[in-house]
């Protein structure tokens, strides 16, 4: 999972979002107060927290406490195989794709692999 810079309008929207240590997320409030803690998050075993506008627990420092957007890593196929020999190389972005690709080249080539890519 890819760590992204916490920002309070996606996180309001849905985007998922935790802190730095693997705590999910649930809630967000803007108190829309002026300076010093502004947000309150309540995060995945009910505790709620106050933070900064920016997502920090510490002003000026990093903590492991930290707010930030949570990046879902993405899994994907590349099926190879032979057609009339020459290689044919596709992309499939879900379960459905690969195996028809798979299933495919019974008969019209020969399949060689297929391999898993994380993004």
């Amino acid at each position: 999972m890819k760590l992204l810079p916490f920002d309070l309008t996606k996180a309001q929207a849905g985007h998922p979002w935790g802190t730095r240590n693997g705590r999910k997320g649930k809630k967000i409030f803007d108190t829309e107060r002026e300076g010093g803690y502004r947000l309150i998050a309540v995060l995945d075993d009910n505790d709620d927290i106050p933070y900064f506008i920016d997502g920090h627990f510490d002003e000026g420092r990093e903590s492991a406490n930290d707010l930030l957007l949570y990046e879902e890593e993405k899994i994907g196929w590349v099926v190879i195989s032979v057609v009339n020999g020459k290689l044919n190389v596709n992309i499939c972005l879900n379960e459905n794709e690969k195996e028809k690709h798979q299933i495919a080249f019974i008969g019209d080539g020969t399949y060689l692999q297929t391999v898993e890519v994380r993004y």
